[in-house]
């Protein structure tokens, strides 16, 4: 399908029905190198549509419908040239977005009248990668879970992020760039600075943070509720909060952290006093059952450099 320029009135039929694709619940498009526009009708043509993806549609400059009730998914990934807004009453409740700096989330620069807290009531899950120019996301929206990787500009105005005022925030995953062997522009060396994350968490992934030398005791000693945390691909970390982490914490996974890893080893490692209470320890593959005092090598470590969705991502 590399010869298609123009998505139009073809695509809907021979215009017997005035509402197209009234049963299709899931719509992909990938791979379409010389799409350029998608013209959409605009008259609930997709009312059952529960998933959207379009995937590496590098020329595709304009379109995506905005009325779609029964949005359960949506997934934007390299559409570098894509200029489009999303609906703001969207009930999406997984948004995907990565390499789409076009892409108006809809709750940036808004203004929303008394009582309207959130322009996504019903997302859940939300993965903004590799967007540079994003600088925010909604508060006050039933967002459980968040990934942010490689977004320049959001990683800039982090003591703007607001996460406190995400009450159903528990999972939350930061990163730098997508590819180990990348050449890293963060600039953080510690993570993160105090009161940025919210007391509902209980798991944490901190990821490809090349700088990354330290970890700030002060954005866990809230973290009550804490029971996950995933260090992976941080090849400047040396040493975990002199003040050890709190007794939620109930899983450690550290991978990829060449300098942190000896300092950790069981029983002689510099760092081991610190985790020596945490139940379960997996570092590079191998697990420790703290109360079974017993030691199990992994065939892979549960911690990966890349987010979960690198496969299967909008473009």
């Amino acid at each position: 399908m590399n010869g298609i320029t123009t998505v139009g009135g073809e695509f809907y039929g021979d215009g017997s029905s005035t509402k197209p694709f009234q049963s299709l619940e899931t719509l992909r498009f990938e791979a379409m190198l010389e799409w350029v526009e998608w013209y959409i009708l605009g008259v609930e043509e997709f009312s059952q549509l529960k998933e959207l993806c379009v995937i590496e549609c590098p020329k595709l400059v304009g379109g995506l419908p905005k009325q779609v009730p029964s949005w359960v998914r949506l997934e934007i990934r390299e559409c570098s040239a894509l200029t489009a807004s999303l609906p703001r009453t969207s009930v999406a409740n997984e948004q995907v977005l990565n390499g789409c700096n076009g892409v108006d989330l809809g709750w940036q620069g808004v203004s929303f009248p008394e009582g309207m807290h959130s322009p996504f009531p019903s997302l859940e899950e939300l993965i903004i990668w590799n967007c540079p120019e994003i600088e925010s996301f909604p508060e006050g929206s039933n967002l459980r879970r968040l990934q942010i990787w490689n977004c320049e500009k959001l990683v800039a105005c982090r003591r703007e992020w607001g996460l406190q005022r995400l009450p159903s925030l528990t999972d939350f995953t930061f990163g730098g760039g997508k590819y180990e062997e990348e050449d890293d522009d963060d600039v953080l060396e510690s993570f993160l600075e105090e009161g940025l994350l919210p007391p509902t968490l209980t798991s944490l992934g901190i990821s490809n943070l090349q700088n990354l030398k330290s970890i700030n005791y002060q954005s866990f000693q809230h973290l009550t509720c804490l029971k996950v945390l995933r260090i992976c691909n941080c090849p400047q970390l040396q040493s975990l909060p002199e003040e050890g982490f709190l007794p939620s914490l109930y899983r450690l996974e550290i991978d990829k952290c060449p300098l942190l890893k000896p300092r950790c080893e069981r029983d002689r490692g510099d760092e081991w006093h610190k985790i020596t209470h945490i139940p379960f320890i997996k570092i590079d593959g191998d697990e420790w059952h703290k109360i079974a005092r017993t030691s199990v090598k992994s065939s892979s470590a549960n911690c990966s450099t890349l987010p979960k969705h690198q496969t299967s991502q909008l473009s």
